[in-house]
């Protein structure tokens, strides 16, 4: 899947689907010459339902705003939706790569692939605060946490948590937000950053997100306070929504046929490790010879 390259002045949205029919799950993978003209021109990657799975992803392939890692979609279908508001510049060498992404498709008999949306209401309400915990099976594998580019929430005011095992991440304000942002309020007083672009990855089954209002939505921060002044409080108080995706194993099916084979392997090779540990069985002649062997005549 990819855009022309480089990008041409088109102005308008594009969208390049990509299907990977019988798969359960796709790998994708962006090219490191990605590149858009600034944050005006950006790319989503969504899934076949159109959940907001990564992005926005915007800038030169040097500003550290493209993923280097693989993201994993749900589903058969991948989406590459292409912001372009802007006429591209007129010189073919001031015109930005554009994207270009390598999608592998994954199934199993034995693969199960579960997923969340959790959210606040739009715009959020005030005073709304609640916990949301999931606890996924030991059999799970890994698990993506994805923010959707449009999460807002007023830094002085509401915070995210997200807590994954032991380690707790607290978000605030907008994905492109700086990160140089206003301090909470006196009940609001954890550090906190903005929220992220690029979905988090982890293995630990247990993961909690707790959301937290300490007053009523208030006007947008200013430039000084780390934000463009003309923002407005609803802007500001969009709230929140995040869509976990996790891939495990299936209990309720017999095991593959490739497992059965790799605990074969496991048990012949535990058999030969203790042969060789152990030694060979003697034969009737070294039996026969194993007391003048082991006599002191021949010790040194």
């Amino acid at each position: 899947a990819q855009s022309e390259h480089p990008l041409s002045d088109a102005s308008s949205d594009s969208r390049v689907v990509c299907l990977v029919e019988g798969a359960a799950y796709l790998l994708v993978r962006l090219d490191p010459r990605c590149a858009t003209a600034g944050p005006d021109q950006w790319l989503q990657i969504e899934d076949g339902l159109g959940h907001a799975i990564a992005g926005h992803f915007f800038g030169p392939a040097s500003s550290g705003r493209w993923p280097t890692g693989a993201l994993l979609i749900p589903g058969d279908t991948a989406v590459f939706h292409l912001r372009r508001p802007d006429p591209a510049p007129p010189s073919p060498d001031l015109a930005p790569w554009g994207f270009k992404a390598s999608v592998s498709g994954h199934a199993g008999s034995c693969l199960e692939v579960q997923c969340w949306d959790l959210q606040s209401s739009h715009p959020m309400a005030a005073c709304e605060s609640s916990p949301c915990p999931i606890s996924l099976p030991d059999s799970v594998l890994l698990s993506q946490i994805s923010f959707d580019p449009r999460c807002a929430l007023d830094p002085r005011a509401a915070h995210l948590s997200l807590t994954t095992g032991n380690e707790t991440r607290t978000f605030s304000a907008r994905p492109s937000s700086s990160s140089s942002l206003p301090p909470p309020s006196s009940s609001l007083s954890t550090s906190y950053e903005a929220f992220p672009s690029m979905p988090i990855t982890t293995v630990n089954p247990n993961i909690r997100f707790d959301f937290a209002v300490a007053e009523p939505a208030s006007q947008a921060w200013d430039d000084e306070a780390g934000g463009p002044a003309a923002r407005t409080s609803a802007s500001s108080q969009w709230g929140w929504r995040a869509f976990v995706c996790s891939v495990g194993v299936d209990r309720h099916t017999e095991s593959h046929w490739l497992v059965e084979v790799l605990k074969l392997l496991a048990c012949v090779s535990a058999h030969l490790v203790g042969t060789m540990v152990a030694g060979q069985a003697l034969v009737e002649a070294e039996a026969a010879c194993k007391q003048w062997l082991v006599s002191d005549l021949l010790k040194g």
